[in-house]
């Protein structure tokens, strides 16, 4: 249990940190222990839930093409909304509109991930990874991003809200189907 074993950070998804306050932990509150949310949306409920629960909570984001963690977000005490947050160190990210140029603050938009996390492609799919991993305008000569599929605007704050999915690609167990 994570109460009697000493603990400190506990990373799972939203629907696995759903089954583990179900349960139970060994020791309630988890006062001492630092939850990470991640693989999933988490919901504004779920995350009231949780932080209440534990001495922090993070919000991370990032599909596995980019070594799953890309962004991160720490939830207050009491938290009105969820963020993915701010990139982490040696990543990149963008909201952009179909041409690949940056929105406005504020206006939706397709979240792309540079940096030392982002995968080389999909093996075996050629045409999959040119429509996903495409040259860098922003960054030096030679290097990409990742196109997720997901919809992010840009906050005053310089943080992301994550707003969906913009295309219909599926994935099993993190690699893209169809």
């Amino acid at each position: 249990m994570i109460g009697t074993e000493g603990v400190t950070h506990v990373q799972a998804t939203p629907s696995g940190w759903r089954v583990v306050l179900t349960a139970g932990t060994g020791v309630e509150p988890l006062t001492t222990v630092t939850a990470l949310a991640g693989g999933e949306a988490l919901p504004l409920p779920l995350a009231r839930a949780l932080r209440a629960r534990t001495a922090r909570l993070f919000n991370v984001y990032g599909p596995t093409e980019t070594t799953i963690w890309s962004t991160c977000a720490e939830i207050p005490a009491a938290p009105e909304q969820v963020r993915i947050g701010r990139p982490i160190a040696d990543t990149q990210v963008y909201v952009v509109d179909e041409h690949l140029r940056p929105t406005p603050l504020g206006i939706p938009g397709e979240l792309l991930i540079g940096g030392d996390g982002v995968a080389r492609g999909y093996l075996g799919r050629p045409e999959l990874t040119a429509e996903r991993f495409v040259p860098n305008p922003f960054g030096p000569p030679g290097t990409r991003l990742y196109r997720t599929g997901d919809q992010a605007a840009r906050t005053p704050d310089g943080d992301l809200d994550f707003l969906g999915r913009i295309d219909d690609q599926v994935k099993i167990r993190g690699h893209p189907c169809g």
